[in-house]
């Protein structure tokens, strides 16, 4: 019964903050700018958006995963598993043979624009299906499906409308998105150089070469996976290898997608 009410009073303050966002945004575009006591008391509450958004959207993928857990799609075999394996290596040899959007920083887009990161959490989604009945294993997938998501989205959107040159583009003067991609944005800017250190450590501290570091990420990736496959019932290695290995390309992609965002 609490945890109900709880949820209604978030529901209820999210849509109070939908609200003033798009009605400031509206009052903006009719006054150009809008300004007196009202519009200082709406910017009170416009600063908590981007928590509230951020927040909606990952809770959206929580669900999403929920009811996809009950779903028999690529249940059998290691079908689901296979498909992501072979979807991270294109992509991967897609990042490596294409040139970097340069400007004063860049970033390797996945393929095809806007579409694909999130063929990668659909993919990552289907396979880590049985992890999703683990609660630790329900958080690690829904983590990396929002994450792959938000993060190609966020860069190549960045890209089309602004180049290199951030806070000048479009999206920052609209409603309800322009909160969601400073949320985005920040989260993968930190993230972003937290994840850095622990993939290219070996690279920093001990000074080692390329073959090294591509080691060390596939010992990441089979540790990953032997720790995975034990939030599964069946033990099950191939689907914890492909979710895994999703996992490690998406830290590896993050550290990317925050130089990009942050310069």
């Amino acid at each position: 019964m609490k945890s109900q009410r709880l949820k209604v009073i978030l529901v209820a303050a999210l849509a109070v903050v939908v609200a003033i966002d798009l009605i400031h945004a509206i009052l903006n575009r009719i006054f150009n700018p809008f300004t007196g006591p009202l519009d200082d008391a709406m910017h009170f509450v416009l600063p908590v958006a981007p928590v509230f958004y951020f927040a909606a959207c990952l809770w959206g993928c929580f669900r999403l995963a929920k009811r996809f857990s009950t779903t028999g799609f690529l249940s059998e075999g290691h079908y689901a598993s296979l498909i992501l394996l072979a979807l991270i290596a294109s992509q991967f040899a897609f990042t490596l043979l294409t040139p970097a959007r340069s400007g004063s920083s860049s970033y390797h887009p996945l393929f095809p624009d806007f579409l694909g990161g999130i063929l990668l959490a659909m993919a990552t989604l289907i396979a880590g299906r049985e992890h999703l009945h683990s609660q630790i294993g329900r958080v690690a997938v829904v983590l990396v499906v929002f994450f792959w998501s938000a993060g190609s989205l966020t860069v190549d959107l960045l890209w089309w409308t602004e180049r290199t040159s951030r806070g000048v583009g479009p999206v920052w003067h609209l409603p309800l998105i322009a909160p969601l991609l400073a949320a985005i944005s920040y989260f993968f800017i930190f993230a972003g150089r937290l994840v850095e250190v622990c993939l290219y450590f070996p690279e920093a501290i001990l000074k080692v070469g390329a073959i090294i570091q591509c080691l060390w990420f596939l010992m990441l990736v089979v540790l990953l996976a032997w720790c995975l496959r034990w939030l599964t019932s069946s033990r099950a290695w191939w689907k914890s290898l492909g979710l895994a290995a999703s996992i490690v390309f998406l830290g590896w992609k993050a550290t990317e997608w925050g130089s990009f965002i942050a310069d």
